[in-house]
């Protein structure tokens, strides 16, 4: 990489330490970091559009989660 760095928006400049790294908000993922943070874990969730918008929706024959 050349020249100065860019951050993107979404990008956090600063450390952060979490217990439980979730990837996906969708039923799945929701319930899992609903369950994690319940259990006082510190849950960052990662997502590539808005929360809720993963894929559940679209799921045939009832619920993965």
């Amino acid at each position: 990489m050349t020249g100065p760095r860019t951050a993107l928006p979404w990008v956090v400049e600063r450390e952060e330490r979490f217990d439980v790294v979730v990837v996906g908000s969708g039923a799945a993922g929701a319930s899992a970091a609903l369950e994690a943070s319940s259990a006082g874990r510190r849950v960052l969730v990662v997502t590539k559009a808005d929360l809720g918008s993963g894929s559940t929706e679209w799921a045939q024959g009832g619920l993965a989660a």
